[in-house]
């Protein structure tokens, strides 16, 4: 019969406790790590969720605060335009109203004569001008329209008659003004803008003046890429990524990537598809937003799929899985007038599994030091 040493039962039993001990260290700290990622991912994502919300309040917010002051300003008669001298007077108003608020590239005074005041900062003129100024009398022909063209100062650059595009131009024909009922903001789905044939939308309040009867109109336009260029400086995390999205998944605010660095990479990314295949885009018809597959986004495409087979839209938090990572995102609505936005916030677990990996490691080597 063979015997055990007391230093071997020894050695057994101290070796056995080290290995039972530090594997359940490990253990324990596997599950703690996992709720702390859970938690740090619901937290980080409801704030940056939440940060998205108010940075989205102030960006369209002061567009939905621009039209009523606008409004109001014509409907007390502060503003009018009856004569080519006008123009001075209304630019000195709108002018810095659009550099306070650089998202909005235009705005209009419209009414049903055909009349359009339009101030738009035209990024064409460089260093010699910097306000584009058109005036449309629809009724009246187009030899009785005219454009004006000014320097950051005020300055009167260059003034002369409709171009050829523009002599048949109609503002009410417009989607900004057959789309909008009375006495409401409205914002209109994205389209194609006349001048640039970028795609924007337009905020617009349409009325019946009660003293002439007529029907006026203010609108100011916002340009998509203002709005991507926004959402791309959202960092939710290292890795992470925010978004702004329309109920079948295409994408009017784009994320953060390394490939769009500035605002011309993102025209590019959001310009027309036809346009790549030599095709013209024509303007007021309806933009075509890329989806996170077409823009090759592949860990927005699985939130938003994983999302789409739960059979719900909102979620404050849930996993998934893209390129072999495990990720956490969370879905918030943004109501803007009749309209539904979402905001997407995406979070990879690599992000906070730092400080878990450390501890891991750490109790590895204790226990092989103690072995």
């Amino acid at each position: 019969m063979r015997t055990t040493t007391i230093r071997t039962s020894l050695l057994l039993h101290t070796v056995t406790l080290i290995v039972l001990i530090s594997a359940t260290v490990l253990t324990s700290s596997f599950f703690s790590s996992r709720r702390t990622v859970r938690n740090l991912s619901e937290q980080l994502i409801g704030q940056s969720t939440s940060e998205a919300e108010r940075q989205l309040d102030t960006f369209f917010g002061s567009i939905e605060g621009m039209l009523s002051m606008s409004r109001d300003w014509w409907k007390s008669g502060h503003i009018e335009y009856d004569a080519p001298g006008d123009i001075i007077s209304l630019n000195s108003v709108f002018t810095p109203v659009l550099d306070v608020n650089r998202q909005v590239t235009s705005m209009m005074l419209v009414d049903d004569t055909g009349l359009e005041y339009l101030l738009f900062r035209d990024l064409r003129g460089g260093d010699q001008y910097e306000w584009y100024n058109r005036i449309v009398l629809a009724d009246e022909g187009p030899d009785a329209g005219f454009e004006m063209l000014f320097t950051r100062a005020g300055d009167l650059y260059k003034e002369g008659p409709l171009d050829e595009a523009t002599r048949d131009y109609d503002p009410r024909k417009r989607p900004f003004y057959t789309e909008p009922e009375f006495n409401e903001i409205y914002w209109t789905t994205p389209y194609y803008f006349f001048i640039t044939k970028d795609a924007g939308m337009t905020a617009c309040y349409k009325w019946r003046d009660e003293q002439s009867g007529r029907t006026r109109l203010v609108a100011f336009d916002l340009l998509l890429m203002d709005l991507s260029e926004f959402t791309a400086n959202l960092q939710p995390s290292e890795n992470g990524k925010a978004f702004v999205m329309f109920n079948d998944g295409s994408l009017i605010g784009i994320p953060r990537d390394e490939r769009w660095k500035d605002k011309n990479t993102i025209r590019e990314t959001l310009r027309n598809p036809e346009e790549r295949e030599g095709g013209v885009t024509q303007a007021d018809r309806g933009a075509e937003l890329l989806t996170a597959e077409e823009l090759d986004l592949p860990q927005v495409a699985t939130a938003i799929e994983t999302l789409r087979t739960t059979s719900r839209m909102e979620a404050s938090l849930f996993p998934f899985t893209s390129g072999g990572k495990r990720w956490w995102g969370g879905f918030r609505p943004y109501p803007l007038a009749d309209q539904t936005l979402w905001i997407g916030v995406l979070v990879p677990e690599d992000d906070f599994l730092a400080e878990a990996r450390q501890q891991r490691n750490t109790i590895l080597i204790i226990g092989a030091v103690a072995l």
